[in-house]
């Protein structure tokens, strides 16, 4: 988890290359109060999975969250 201002955004790594929303993503929302969780795959796309729930890949993450589903939300 980071903190990015004041919001919170976590990450989860799956070797999936479909992932999928988890009974954890969404405990994990409410429980620390995410504004975010972004699943790391080893896919070439970047999309939104759920509310509040985004899947992307390691260029995304390398361009700073910039430029796909969700980057300038919150």
């Amino acid at each position: 988890m980071i903190l990015r201002g004041e919001r919170k955004i976590a990450f989860e790594f799956k070797y999936s290359s479909a992932p999928k929303v988890t009974r954890s993503m969404r405990a994990a929302l409410e429980d620390l109060d995410l504004d975010r969780i972004v699943v790391v795959y080893p896919g070439d796309g970047v999309y939104p999975l759920a509310e509040r729930i985004e899947v992307a890949n390691l260029e995304y993450l390398a361009r700073g969250m910039r430029g796909a589903p969700g980057a300038d939300r919150h």
